[in-house]
């Protein structure tokens, strides 16, 4: 059978610049190896995968790496979003059911805003010196850490340490925790005034086949509650310092929420023969 396939850049207005994911949209629900399989073969940060059901503006969606299956990913559900807004003729409020609950999307001044859920961390008392040597550095950083994503977030005193660390993904893989550990968020206020964002970060998540992930939408939904709440502003604007680079506008909203907005753009579409 045939499947309309995407291949997207998130979090970016250029080619070839934010996180890349492949979007799929389905009629109906394939098997769990054919997810996979997929996956495999696209061979980026994440695949989606959209079912329709027979409700207005309502789908579930997956996200896989090339490695397994994930919780929560911001990035391709962006994607995702746009694939249904330009190529499919969408409008409104959509409502993807998903792994984390309901996650909602809806077109935003030319952007696309997603309703996702917040996941604020609390500070850790661990020993550091074994993620520094991962982190091959000897800076010192404070711990912390989110129960509800997994993830281990690292706040450092500058932008300039968090763009000069050269992990060794070996050494990282190999980290023993008293904690679930998903992936490691390292981050940093910008003191640019020149530079249009409050903060900076990167994402390591080899545990799950991503070394490094160019522009985490998951991740924001730690760094927008740790941001906001050190800044004292409830609308923050993130960095993520990869290779490719991207921005990421999150709100710190009531109930326990966040909005994560950016832009995307279709760089690639076609039929995958499965």
């Amino acid at each position: 059978m045939g499947i309309k396939i995407f291949q997207v850049d998130a979090f970016t207005n250029e080619f070839f610049k934010g996180n890349p994911a492949a979007v799929c949209v389905l009629e109906k629900a394939l098997s769990e190896e054919l997810y996979q399989k997929i996956a495999m073969e696209m061979n980026l940060s994440e695949t989606a995968f959209v079912i329709e059901t027979a409700d207005e503006n309502k789908f579930k969606l997956r996200w896989f790496t090339s490695e397994c299956e994930v919780d929560l990913c911001g990035h391709a559900t962006l994607s995702a979003a746009h694939c249904l807004f330009e190529k499919f003729g969408f409008q409104g409020e959509l409502c993807f059911e998903t792994k984390s609950g309901v996650l909602k999307a809806q077109e935003h001044y030319g952007n696309i805003q997603l309703d996702f859920p917040a996941n604020k961390p609390e500070s850790v008392e661990r020993p550091i010196e074994d993620i520094q040597d991962a982190l091959n550095c000897s800076d010192y950083f404070e711990v912390y850490y989110s129960k509800t994503s997994d993830f281990l977030l690292l706040l450092f005193e500058s932008e300039e340490q968090i763009v000069m660390l050269k992990p060794d993904f070996m050494k990282m893989k190999a980290l023993e925790f008293d904690l679930n550990v998903h992936g490691l968020i390292v981050t940093a206020k910008n003191n640019r005034e020149a530079e249009n964002y409050d903060f900076c970060s990167r994402v390591f998540v080899p545990w799950e086949g991503i070394n490094e992930d160019p522009v985490t939408g998951s991740s924001h939904t730690l760094l927008g509650p740790f941001w906001s709440e050190r800044l004292g502003k409830t609308l923050v604007r993130g960095y993520q310092a990869s290779s490719r680079g991207g921005y990421v506008n999150v709100e710190h909203m009531e109930k326990g929420r966040v909005t994560l907005t950016g832009e995307a753009v279709i760089i690639l579409e076609g039929i995958l023969n499965v």
